[in-house]
């Protein structure tokens, strides 16, 4: 690794790595929303959509098409302390890709009217986040625990401050904090070290910057009380968030605390989740998390309730906080767990060139800068039941805690009730415990090998892709199912799927889970429309031993009773929270318009009535019976020989015999789709629009086409992005909607814009599809697409899970186990002509529909 400071102040750090032909390009500006004057307040965030809009070389939107020209992605986002502009691309590019990053960097143009329309555009992301529950909740309990800071205003501003913005005031900012002293360039990837050093210094060392970066101290004043904050409003869930100062990002209990939040909550053998879900039934969800920038952090504990145990479930959540500090401190069992996990974390991010990017450029910004990493994998392992326990008393204060709950409207709750049921939990939790005060703060190329396809027996193939990457190894059994096979049980290979991992004749819920989290591993069963199967992540000199119980898990199955209420739980509370997002209301009526009475036209977790109904000695004998009636394909990335992955297969699954032939699903047909307009009132900042009609069948012939069709359309360079969100400034959100299966899928688009703008909305959606498929695509556009496409799918398929379930589920579907790795040159193949086509089969105005939903 390559870590040097150019003559201007600039930092560059380059990571080489050579496990796919893919390149991240990452510039991180020490400018966000703490760095804002009174009248600046989402300035950063400002500049981040800005630019991209244009410099003296380049026009806008010029940018974004660029780079999918080269099969790459550009994109930023702003945080409380820096402002980060990304992009990933495949090697062969890399150098373009750094010389329009730098262009945009120093040299937006910053004009007047894209100012104004991105404004518009800004205007939606905000009302956006209004109608979103999650996000009302942790903005209340950030502004309490930054109150008298900065970091107590929303990063992306509000509607009056952002609406009052200039191109000097605009300007201005960017002068001011775009420095080359104040910025870092990190590269990681397929590249010669070398010669991309000699690019940077080039591009971004010539810059000379104007006055030296001076760092702006922050200082937050607490809450001395115990606040509570009940937000109400057209919910349907509630959910609750209990949260602490915590501390800052080099404080010595920063690791300590996130170890304490992963035994608290994270996984489901995490105490919160076994004591509030599994024992005591009041909450179906229940999580654990620590926050810590640079200037303080928060540490928090969240909980989705049962509607009728709202206090009941604070009360608990309180409970056991007091305990941990008290009387049940972390034991060197979660302990071990937490600190594998989160080790293990650390090495799935690494398995993209993006992933560390990132991880990198956020070393930078410590005081360890590139070894920020070690220190922290060091101080991990060196932490003990002693200094989690110290650092909890440090910090978990009772009376410095926050309250905020998302309450339905309607529902009677008072801020004293629940005041009065959090200082009785925690209370009866650690009882007369003295507080102790926290810590003082610290200042602050592989080859590449082609897959291999085993007949294991006749109803059992293996397919397996050796690579010599990251120690992991990636298992997945799959078979042909998912909503096609729910047949007049919506929702039962959704239920199959939760409750497959929870036991087996071997071993029991809490086994499993102690298994699955001490050795860092994921497993967990998946359906789809199309699809049942079960994964397995492991580090891979654990895979002998994993792969056991996933196979136990499959062949072998217990539902615990407990389990499935529980899972039941949260699929009803799914159910619910779907009803408090009215973009997912406007896909799922969508969704039924267009497929009828068709098994596509339900969500995965299939309907209430159907759920309610089920039990888990039914669920597991339906289960074992589908799981015996047809073929199943095993796929595997590892880093093993392919003998020993063979042997292994061949060892677990000696004793079954699945059946060789295809099973009977719910037969393929035509959807015949009405052109109407279904629409849904609800008082909300947004109205969501989706509009389309039936799509294709994973083995279409235009199926490329199409992915090139809607990329054209979609994408920061696509023309919905750029006629409707750059020149029309109609919404914050505008993408193609795209789904396939062994079926014909859907095809259409979904925005999301102020309820003034929707019938400008409509008829430019409408004039979009209709141009499409009456007029050849360019060239540009078309190169764009498909060099974008081929990027991503490489990108996608950078990570040895992503490749084996590729490779299974194709494989399940008779489009081979392959098909991923043809997919780029059939994308090559695409004409103009064969757009068109697609077009005009898919986007007749008598075949499609519209729903919206939220003010009409």
């Amino acid at each position: 690794m390559l870590h040097r400071k150019l003559s201007n102040g600039t930092e560059v750090a380059i990571k080489e790595t050579h496990f796919s032909r893919m390149v991240a390009i990452q510039c991180w500006v020490g400018a966000g929303s703490i760095h804002e004057q009174p009248d600046e307040y989402g300035m950063a965030h400002v500049l981040e959509h800005m630019l991209f809009k244009g410099t003296e070389a380049h026009g806008v939107g010029e940018i974004s098409r660029l780079v999918e020209s080269y099969g790459g992605d550009i994109n930023a986002f702003t945080t409380f302390d820096h402002t980060v502009f990304y992009l990933t691309l495949t090697t062969e590019h890399w150098r373009k890709g750094l010389e329009l990053l730098a262009d945009a960097v120093f040299n937006s143009a910053f004009d007047e009217d894209e100012l104004t329309r991105e404004k518009e555009v800004i205007l939606e992301e905000i009302r956006q986040g209004l109608d979103n529950p999650g996000n009302q909740l942790g903005r209340k309990v950030f502004e309490e625990l930054y109150q008298g800071s900065p970091a107590a205003r929303p990063i992306i501003g509000t509607v009056e401050s952002v609406s009052g913005f200039d191109r000097d005031k605009v300007k201005g900012f960017h002068q001011r904090w775009y420095q080359p002293n104040n910025m870092k360039v990190v590269v990681t990837g397929d590249v010669d070290t070398a010669e991309i050093y000699e690019a940077i210094k080039s591009l971004f060392g010539k810059v000379e910057g104007q006055a030296p970066h001076v760092e702006i101290p922050l200082n937050c004043s607490h809450p001395s009380t115990i606040p509570v904050h009940l937000i109400e409003g057209e919910y349907a869930q509630p959910r609750i968030e209990i949260a602490y100062p915590g501390p800052a990002m080099e404080h010595p209990d920063h690791v300590d605390l996130d170890l304490a939040a992963f035994a608290l909550g994270a996984g489901d053998s995490s105490r919160l989740t076994r004591k509030l879900r599994d024992e005591q039934g009041v909450a179906s969800s229940v999580g654990c998390s620590l926050y810590s920038p640079k200037f303080g952090g928060i540490f928090g504990v969240s909980a989705i309730p049962e509607p009728s145990k709202i206090l009941e479930c604070i009360s608990s959540l309180a409970e056991q906080l007091g305990r941990l500090k008290a009387v049940e401190p972390v034991t060197s069992r979660e302990l071990s767990r937490a600190i594998t996990n989160l080790r293990a974390d650390q090495l799935y991010q690494e398995e993209t060139v993006n992933g560390q990017a990132r991880s990198l450029g956020f070393s930078l910004s410590t005081s360890h800068k590139t070894q920020y990493d070690v220190v922290y994998e060091a101080k991990v392992l060196h932490a003990s039941s002693d200094s989690v326990t110290n650092a909890i008393n440090g910090w978990l204060k009772r009376d410095q805690a926050v309250l905020v709950a998302i309450v339905p409207k309607g529902m009677t709750l008072a801020e004293e009730n629940v005041r009065q049921a959090y200082i009785k939990g925690f209370t009866s939790g650690t009882g007369d415990l003295k507080e102790a005060a926290p810590s003082a703060v610290v200042n602050s190329v592989s080859k590449k090998l082609g897959p291999t396809i085993l007949d294991i027996k006749p109803g059992l193939k293996l397919v397996y892709r050796r690579h010599a990457g990251p120690s992991l190894f990636n298992l997945v059994a799959v078979t042909e199912g998912g909503l096609r096979a729910d047949g007049s049980n919506p929702g039962i290979q959704n239920c199959f799927a939760n409750l497959l991992t929870c036991a087996s004749k071997s071993a029991s819920y809490e086994e499993i889970i102690e298994e699955i989290e001490s050795n860092g591993a994921v497993m967990a069963g998946f359906s789809g429309k199309d699809s049942l199967g079960i994964k397995l992540q492991c580090f891979s000199d654990h895979v002998h031993h994993m792969a056991k119980i996933w196979r136990d898990c499959l062949l072998h199955p217990v539902f615990p009773e407990r389990q499935w209420e529980i899972t039941k739980l949260e699929i009803q509370d799914d159910m619910r929270s779907e009803q408090d997002s009215p973009a997912s209301l406007a896909v799922r009526r969508f969704q039924e318009r267009v497929f009828g009475d068709h098994p596509y036209r339900y969500p995965l977790y299939g309907s209430w009535d159907s759920v309610s109904a089920m039990t888990p000695s039914a669920l597991v004998s339906d289960f074992q019976s589908f799981r015996d009636q047809g073929p199943w394909v095993v796929g595997a990335v590892g880093d093993l020989p392919e003998e020993e992955v063979e042997d292994l297969v061949r060892e677990l699954f000696d004793s079954w015999e699945p059946q060789a032939g295809r099973r009977s699903l719910y037969p393929a047909k035509d959807f015949e789709v009405v052109s109407e307009h279904a629409k849904i009132e609800a008082d909300k900042e947004q109205t969501h629009i989706v509009y389309g009609g039936a799509g294709l069948s994973w083995d279409d012939p235009d199926r490329c086409a199409l992915d090139v069709l809607s990329t054209i359309l979609g994408g920061s360079g696509g023309r919905f992005f750029v006629n409707l969100r750059d020149k029309e400034s109609l919404a914050y959100t505008v993408t193609p909607m795209l789904t396939y299966g062994r079926h014909k899928g859907a095809f259409g688009a979904y925005m999301a814009c102020a309820p003034r703008k929707v019938d400008q909305a409509l008829q430019e959606l409408r004039r979009e599809f209709m141009t499409i498929g009456k007029e050849l695509s360019s060239a540009d556009e078309i190169d764009r697409a498909k060099n974008y496409l081929i990027g991503s799918h490489e990108s996608e398929m950078q990570r040895g899970d992503a490749q084996a379930m590729t490779m299974a589920l194709m494989e399940a579907y008779g489009l081979g186990y392959n098909d991923f790795l043809l997919y780029s040159d059939r994308v090559r193949s695409v004409k103009a002509e064969d757009v068109m086509r697609v077009a005009t089969r898919l986007l007749d105005p008598d075949r499609l529909t519209m729903v919206t939903v939220g003010r009409q």
